[in-house]
């Protein structure tokens, strides 16, 4: 037997069961897209709220350019990273967590592709090539103004760059590096 409740809009008494009030004919209960549409937007909410603004980054990549970088050597991790190396995932996993985090200046890195991830803030997706010297990598970097951003954009495969930016982590065995600028 279910229990009674009151209709919200008419306050006479109905099933718990009910899903429309048989007095007033008002919905009792949500809907299932009703409530999926609640959560998406709940999680929208979420995700803008989390995202740093303009300001943290200025501020992240400005200490990134203060930090003295850790030496890391990139032959070292164009080897192990290679896709016909010597190491196993796990090791591949343990140096993944050891690097993540660290600032690192590495030059020639060899220019794969250049595309744009955000042109108003001059923000650039670079994919560097694996040499024996130099892991591949995937680059988020930031341009300093416009001068820098037309030298980017002038950027074509086989270009060699350097640059200093924070390890977030690996890609299909290339290093993502985040908040990089060009160094000279």
């Amino acid at each position: 037997m279910s229990k009674l409740i009151n209709c919200k809009s008419c306050e006479k008494e109905v099933s718990s069961s009910a899903k429309v009030c048989p007095h007033c004919g008002k919905k009792l209960k949500m809907g299932k897209m009703m409530k999926l549409l609640i959560l998406v937007v709940i999680i929208i909410i979420a995700a803008v709220v989390g995202m740093p603004s303009d300001d943290d980054i200025a501020k992240e990549i400005t200490v990134i350019e203060n930090t003295q970088p850790a030496n890391i050597n990139p032959k070292n991790m164009a080897e192990m990273f290679a896709i016909m190396s010597n190491s196993t995932a796990i090791q591949k996993d343990n140096k993944e967590k050891e690097i993540t985090g660290k600032v690192v200046q590495w030059s020639s890195l060899t220019v794969y592709n250049v595309r744009v991830s955000n042109s108003e803030k001059m923000i650039y997706r670079i994919q560097t090539s694996s040499t024996n010297n130099a892991p591949g990598t995937f680059i988020e970097l930031h341009a300093r103004d416009a001068a820098e951003s037309s030298k980017i954009e002038s950027l074509v495969t086989g270009s060699l760059i350097s640059v200093k930016g924070k390890i977030t982590g690996t890609t299909m065995g290339n290093i993502d590096i985040d908040k990089a600028r060009l160094v000279n």
